[in-house]
């Protein structure tokens, strides 16, 4: 980062280009590069200027050093490049060279000045820190900046790399800080116009800025929840068999990457992953606080795996099961990735929903399924489709061709319920009653303790065979608890809009 807050190269990335350039037959005349220099004077402004050195490679060195003090500075020159010597192959390398590690610049002078304004008046008021977490999520990178430093914190947040796909941080991160200070006199609405300015002037479609803005709002307005060990699974995309495992320890807002590779996994292998992952959060978490929930993220085809009974040693030299140790849930890869806004709304209100009326059980909440439900998916996904119910239940295992999405289990998936709890054996009576029991007797929200419970008497010595707890399945889909960043588009390109 220069001096002056803007993006630097780093000096290999810097001699790369320079090789780059040196390799354009034009920048060898003189007539050129003074063309050049007018042309990018008039692109960034009178104070442009380039020292004039007898050799080429000086010469370019110091090209290369004055646009990296103009903000834009290297994306104009590989523009201006592209007008001078079209169709050179080498400056098509310095574009994607500079494209790959200078972010875009999204803001006007004007408007980084009017959002410095508005931040003035905060800068002792946010934590800025958790902020940052919170909004770019647990893969953005170190801040440099203090975590109080919240002007400190936005500059770096303008010169971050944007993933395809995806609003710029900052925008994220803007969304954030008004809910934060939401109450506090006009500051947030002023943010959030603020912020819906550049997304229009940007052409950013407004349902993404709208999704990120709840996110925000659901966010600050959440209690602090549990610790978890959030494990997301995906299917390899060579081998349906093999798959890639990734594992974080999510602290409220903080989260830390324990495990994340490029290897793909056998289903029995992963085991192992966990198990070493647990014993590494450890030292992480405070010894007397309650266990962490371990959360599976899977595809549809494995949510009814039995990840609750996979064994790990937890250092020790004998093996048990996991969910006899930790409140073990599972949860939808397939709906935490959807783009869908009335399903994420959907979503969200019932998790909402289940939060503030953790003390009541209105029978409309949680919806028995019966076998005439596997005959008609369509229908039963309309019907779950409304504010209510919030949980379904299954005395037995869903239907056969549960691992379709359009099945049962994915019409309560689709339907936005986060909540469903099944036996993945049939246990007649006996095993309707535990779960009635489960559901019936205690806040919803503390279904995850009643299902450790479950499997805990379920694994005890004299515990009866057909006890529940022993193929106990439960979703718990929280949709706020993302492992990576989700919402939100790239910069505009170019021309306008932003890029595929």
């Amino acid at each position: 980062m220069g001096s002056a807050g803007r993006p630097q190269l780093p000096e290999h990335v810097r001699n790369r280009l320079v090789a780059l350039l040196l390799e354009v037959e034009d920048l060898r005349e003189l007539g050129t590069r003074g063309l050049l220099v007018s042309e990018l004077r008039n692109r960034l402004g009178p104070g442009f200027e380039v020292p004039i050195h007898n050799s080429d490679r000086l010469y370019t060195i110091a090209l290369v050093e004055e646009c990296q003090q103009h903000y834009g500075g290297l994306r104009k020159l590989v523009d201006a490049l592209r007008l001078i010597s079209p169709g050179h192959y080498r400056v098509d390398e310095a574009a994607e060279l500079v494209a790959s590690h200078i972010p875009l610049e999204i803001l006007h002078a004007a408007e980084r000045a009017d959002l410095r304004k508005l931040l003035a008046a905060l800068t002792s008021e946010v934590d800025s820190g958790s902020l940052y977490r919170a909004a770019v999520g647990p893969l953005a990178p170190q801040l440099e900046s203090a975590p109080n430093d919240l002007l400190g914190v936005v500059d770096e947040l303008v010169n971050m790399m944007t993933p395809p796909g995806q609003l710029p941080p900052l925008l994220v991160f803007v969304e954030y800080l008004a809910a934060a200070v939401d109450g506090r006199g006009q500051t947030a609405q002023a943010l959030r116009r603020w912020n819906a300015d550049v997304v229009r002037r940007c052409e950013l479609p407004p349902q993404l800025l709208a999704a990120a803005r709840e996110s925000a709002h659901f966010h600050t307005s959440k209690p602090a929840g549990r610790a978890s060990l959030l494990v997301q699974i995906e299917e390899d995309g060579l081998d349906h068999n093999r798959f890639q495992v990734s594992v974080w320890l999510w602290l409220d807002t903080d989260s830390q990457t324990l495990a994340r590779d490029d290897r793909s996994y056998l289903l029995d292998e992963i085991p192992d992953v966990i198990d070493r992952a647990l014993l590494d959060c450890g030292s992480l978490l405070v010894s007397d606080s309650v266990e962490p929930m371990v959360e599976f993220i899977l595809p549809h085809r494995l949510l009814v795996t039995p990840v609750d009974k996979w064994l790990i040693t937890s250092g020790t030299p004998f093996r048990s099961r996991l969910g006899v140790y930790y409140p073990v849930v599972v949860r939808s890869l397939d709906r935490l990735r959807t783009t869908s806004l009335p399903l994420r709304q959907q979503w969200r209100a019932k998790w909402r929903w289940l939060q503030e009326h953790s003390g009541l059980h209105p029978e409309a909440a949680v919806r028995w399924m019966a076998d005439e439900d596997g005959r008609d998916p369509q229908r039963l996904y309309r019907e779950l489709s409304g504010d209510q119910p919030v949980a379904v239940a299954w005395p037995g295992p869903p239907p056969p061709g549960h691992q379709e999405a359009d099945s049962v289990l994915g019409a309560a998936v689709w339907a936005g319920t986060p909540v469903a709890l099944w036996c993945r054996e049939h246990h007649g009576e006996g095993g309707h009653l535990q779960l009635t029991d489960m559901l019936a007797h205690g806040p919803l929200p503390r279904l995850p303790d009643h299902a450790l419970r479950a499997r805990k008497e379920a694994d005890a010595p004299g515990a009866a065979d057909d006890h529940c707890g022993n193929h106990l399945s439960l979703l718990w889909d929280d949709p706020s608890r993302l492992p990576e960043p989700r919402f939100g588009l790239s910069a505009p390109s170019s021309t306008g809009g932003s890029p595929p």
